[in-house]
């Protein structure tokens, strides 16, 4: 199989769903020359953070929780 997620080919889609799922579950980093996201650089080419690139992530909010991570602002983001 590939290094990176950029060089996988559709038989690794295919055969490594669930690591594809777990590597690209809630991405914080994206390929500058592919476009592909992940939760680490380390699977990707050129790999860089969105961050980095100056892009707001929403604070997580996990099913089957009630309430927003801050009750006081569930529209706040995170750096």
């Amino acid at each position: 199989m590939a290094k990176t997620l950029c060089d996988w080919s559709k038989k690794d889609l295919e055969r490594h769903a669930d690591q594809l799922y777990e590597l690209t579950h809630q991405p914080t980093h994206f390929c500058r020359k592919c476009a592909r996201v992940a939760n680490c650089k380390r699977v990707l080419c050129k790999g860089s953070t969105f961050a980095a690139a100056g892009v707001k992530m929403p604070v997580p909010f996990h099913a089957g929780d009630k309430t927003p991570a801050v009750e006081d602002d569930p529209n706040r983001m995170v750096a």
